[in-house]
């Protein structure tokens, strides 16, 4: 699925973890379901809504995972999503 980062849907209407390469199960519309390694019973709601960041591992999560972006496929190029919706070029190899 390619998307276009230039539409504000993309990141504002979706919850992060939506793009964390460690989401294993996207749950309902009102943000009940969504489980990862970290919490595997389900995501909570703070960290869905954005109102905590989940980039250092949290007291009663699973594990050590956090949020990593996965790469997403836009039509002018590849990128990663921060937590804050915020686009990420990913460059090749070769210009890094």
């Amino acid at each position: 699925m390619k998307f276009d980062r230039h539409d504000g849907r993309a990141t504002m209407i979706a919850p992060p973890c939506f793009y964390c390469k460690h989401l294993t199960n996207t749950g309902t519309q009102d943000l009940k379901g969504w489980t990862c390694p970290a919490y595997p019973r389900e995501i909570p709601k703070p960290i869905l809504t954005r109102q905590v960041q989940h980039l250092t591992v949290l007291s009663g999560q699973d594990g050590e995972d956090i949020y990593e972006s996965k790469v997403i496929s836009c039509d002018d190029g590849l990128y990663t999503i921060t937590f804050d919706g915020n686009w990420i070029p990913v460059l090749p190899k070769k210009e890094q």
